[in-house]
């Protein structure tokens, strides 16, 4: 959650600096488009290390409820198997 956060700080410092580029009175020059596309890389960039880091942490969570379930389970069929004995049943021939 931490590098989540850390990473969404940065991706508003390149839009910050994004839109003060665009609005510079050299924003006609090739040294400052320059620029202004190396940023919008590296917020392309950034953006989609988000985007995994989310589904990772969607996946991740999805698979400890899951882990969850299971033990719920398995301590469910534990606790009956401490209580389930055999029966013997007598057949009509043995009496």
């Amino acid at each position: 959650m931490a590098q989540y956060k850390q990473m969404k700080k940065m991706d508003a410092e390149y839009e910050a600096e994004l839109k003060t580029l665009e609005t510079a009175i050299d924003s006609h020059t090739k040294d400052n488009r320059d620029k202004r596309k190396a940023l919008q890389e590296q917020g392309n960039t950034l953006a989609h290390q988000m985007e995994f880091l989310g589904k990772s942490t969607a996946e991740a969570h999805a698979a400890m409820q899951q882990l969850y379930a299971n033990a719920e389970q398995n301590l469910a069929l534990a606790a009956y198997a401490e209580t389930w004995e055999w029966r013997e049943t007598t057949s009509k021939s043995d009496q």
